[in-house]
Formats: structure tokens, sequence, C-alpha cells
């Protein structure tokens, strides 16, 4: 139920050249991988050991991969770099005890980052700038005590940041004019309307600016019961426009390393303007914003018809659902006996539909549950059938233990095929060459009637046959 996933995490460089995922590498831990777009030349870049690799992200200029991972297991996460060209990986906030998140990347400043760290004083993360190059750490702002992330606009320039008070349990949107200007209160939202991602550690409410340059994205509960993707003037913090709801659910949001949660919002790569929206109630559904993304969501959907064909014979399948291919090795074949290993499998496969782990453990859960009647159900019926055939037929060819009946059950119907009886032997019906079938509903007597003894060539010899 917990095994890795065989790659999850795609990404597109840049460029649209390349293309990175997570996958297993040594020790079964996940790594970052990257290969061309057809699947050519692909290979690991990353070679961590311990905990897997959470989040990871493409440099500005595609040239490096930026990942966050901590030193065996200390939970104290870095930000790292590997070069796509060298295959060198340095670490990019080289502080012992100090931790990284909340990293900024932006394609049109590729020479630095941002990267929120607790340097200066432990108990607080402020934000500072990291020059890909040079390695140079300065820091961007100071962190009030109360600041969770910070979001920057499309010059690359932070100007906004949501933030909790743990007194009042209120969550506040705090927006700045310009790099020298100072921050204040936009939107402030009570405990009463505040979602989860405005009130933990790495949490954002906050999706980005719009291409006007007048209003703020943010997930926002206020004037309703749901979270919703809203536009907030930039001014005044009044909202100006609802820019995607769903009357059952709130924004579903997406995980941005550690800890890290922020509204899972697609935004046009160029322009920053709004595309999509995810909700997620009971399944995961998109809000198209641009009906241009939909019409591409669509043709991935095609695509993965396949995934959805394979989903539903894996639900009417009467046998087992992950079954054991005739050309896997010995080795796998004993491995898949174990009676995790499908349930195992079962999660590897539904998770690498795109599905969060959550959801996939629960499909997993319900899938599995319900297979697991579903084929205890049929056993128990072919057993009772089987012993039917057996008592209504008791000539037919079989060992005398009943190990083995002699009848063929049809898998859609469960009857007894007919099975010819070698010439010069008769059944009870006294037929002479004919065909055995069983009957529909046997008359079992009180006490078994004896009958004559059935020999057949190569039949095992049972000497207790003639006492029957």
């Amino acid at each position: 139920m917990f095994a890795n996933p065989a790659r999850t995490d795609p990404k597109v460089s840049p460029d649209g050249s390349q293309l990175s995922w997570l996958a297993p590498y040594e020790s079964n831990v996940l790594n970052v991988w990257t290969g061309a777009l057809d699947g050519e030349n692909a290979h690991c870049v990353t070679h961590e050991r311990g905990d897997p690799i959470e989040w990871y992200a493409w440099s500005g200029d595609g040239k490096q991969i930026l990942y966050l991972h901590d030193n065996v297991g200390d939970e104290i996460p870095h930000l790292f770099s590997a070069d796509l060209t060298t295959s060198n990986v340095r670490d990019l906030t080289p502080f012992r005890g100090v931790r990284a998140q909340n990293v900024l990347t932006d394609s049109r400043h590729p020479g630095s980052v941002f990267v929120a760290m607790n340097l200066r004083d432990r108990s607080v993360l402020d934000l500072y700038r990291v020059d890909l190059e040079t390695g140079a750490v300065t820091l961007e702002d100071k962190n009030p005590g109360d600041v969770l992330t910070w979001k920057a606009d499309r010059n690359f320039v932070v100007r906004a940041a949501t933030a909790f008070d743990g007194k009042t349990g209120k969550t506040i949107i705090r927006v700045r004019d310009g790099a020298d200007k100072p921050w204040r209160d936009l939107v402030v939202i009570p405990f009463e309307r505040a979602l989860f991602a405005g009130q933990v550690v790495n949490g954002s409410l906050i999706a980005g600016f719009d291409p006007d340059g007048k209003s703020l994205l943010i997930d926002s509960a206020l004037h309703s019961d749901k979270g919703r993707l809203v536009g907030v003037d930039l001014k005044d913090g009044h909202e100006a426009v609802v820019i995607a709801e769903d009357p059952k659910c709130d924004v579903g949001f997406t995980d941005v390393g550690r800890l890290g949660m922020e509204p899972n919002v697609i935004l046009n790569p160029i322009t920053d303007a709004p595309q999509a929206v995810e909700f997620n109630y009971e399944a995961s559904h998109w809000f198209f914003v641009d009906p241009k993304l939909k019409e591409d969501f669509e043709r991935h959907a095609a695509l993965c018809s396949r995934c959805q064909e394979e989903l539903v014979l894996l639900l009417k399948s009467e046998g087992s659902p992950l079954a054991v291919s005739s050309q896997e090795s010995s080795q796998a074949k004993h491995a898949k006996r174990n009676w995790l290993a499908p349930i195992l499998g079962g999660f590897e496969w539904i998770h690498n539909l795109g599905l969060k782990p959550a959801l996939a453990i629960l499909i997993t859960t319900v899938i599995s549950g319900y297979v697991g009647y579903e084929l205890f159900q049929q056993h128990q019926e072919r057993k009772a059938r089987v012993a039917e055939v057996v008592q209504s037929a008791p000539d037919v060819e079989r060992t005398i233990k009943g190990k083995e009946t002699g009848f063929s059950l049809a898998p859609e119907l469960g009857q007894a095929q007919q099975k010819k009886v070698p010439s010069g032997l008769e059944n009870e019906a006294g037929t002479k060459g004919g065909a055995v079938t069983a009957a529909k509903k046997p008359v079992i007597p009180s006490k078994p009637a004896a009958s004559p003894p059935v020999a057949f060539p190569n039949a095992p010899r049972d000497e207790n046959q003639e006492k029957t």
C-alpha cells in the first residue's frame, strides 16, 4: 500500500524539449529522472539515498534541476541543484541546522531563485535570493514572525505573502506595491472562514497575480461556505471577480515540498493568466477558464482511454486483477503469490493514473475489498456446483477421494460440460458411448446406493473400491 510509484510528478522543461519525473533509483528511493519527450535517453540526474525526493523544479533556463532533500532523515531539507551538463550537485543552502522551503522560480528570470530559510533566526523563516551561478545568498525580506509563504509577481519581485495570526486564528493576505515599499494587510480572513492552507507552515492561499497587475488571485471562503478562486483588488482588497467555484467543495490544493500546499491552479507560463482550477469532490475535476486548455485535457483523456478500460476490467474481472503473466520470471511469480503483492501493485497502478496518494489508497482499499468479496462468493458457488455435479454423476472419471471431478466448468454459467465416456462403458441411465451430463437438481438419497465399479484405462487403482 505504501510502495513507490513507477513514475510520478512529470514536468516539462521551460523550453519544452525535455521531460522530468520522479522514479525509484538505488535502494528504491525516489529520485529525479530526465529524458526526451519521446522517452528516449532517460537517466537519473540525482542520486539521493534515505528519504525520497518530494519536491523538485526546473531552473528558469532549463539547465539545472532544483530539489529539496534532507541529510539522512534529519528532516531539515536543503535546496540542491543538479547541473544537467556537468552532473555536478551543489547544496545552495549549505548551513547546518537551517531548513529551506518555499522555493520560487521564474523562467523569465533564470539567474536566481527565492528560498525561505531560518538562517537569521531559527524560529522564523526569512526570504533569501540565491544566485544560481555564483551561489551567493542575500536577504530579500525579513519575516515579522507570522508569514507562512511569499509570492513573486511576473517581474520576479516578492509582493505578496500569506500570514497567520496564532493568537486570533486569522489568516492574512499581505501585499506591498514594490520591493522598497512597506507591507500592508490586504485581506483578513477570520478563523471561522479560514482554509487549512492559510493556517499551516509553508501553506499558501495565493495562486498568483492577475496579468493586468490590478488584482491578486487567492483562494478565499469569504462570502461563501466553500473555498473559491477569486480576484481581489490590490488597492483595497475587495472581491472584484469570482473566477472559479464549486457548490460542493473547495478549490483543490497541490503539494509544494514538505508540508507545503497551495491552490492547484494552472497559470499560463507566459501571461500568468489562470487557465484551469482543480476541485475535488469524491473525484478530481477541473474548471477550465481557458477553453483551449480544455481541448488539450480532452485529447489527453482520449489517449488515456486505455487506462479507463483497464480499470473497468479490473472491477469486472472474476480472477485476480493482477494475475501473474506466464512470461514473468519464477522469482517474480513467487513474489506475487504473497497476498499483499496484488494490493501493492493495485495501489501503484491506480496512483500512476495521476491520483493523489490518499485517494489512491482509498480506492485501492475499496477495490480490494470488493474484488476479494466477489472472488470469495464465486469460490463458494463453484465449490457448491462441483459438489452438485459429483453427487449427480458418480460414475464419471474421477479419483475416489474427490480431488479431481473430471468435469470442466464453463466460466460464465458454471454448468458441467459434456464429456464422452469410452465406448463399452455405461452410465447410470444405461447409455452406451453417450455423454454424461450433470442433473440440475440431483436427488441425494439418505444412504448412498452402491454402484458397480468402473475401470478406466490408466486410472489409479483403489483397493477399497469394491467396498463402496
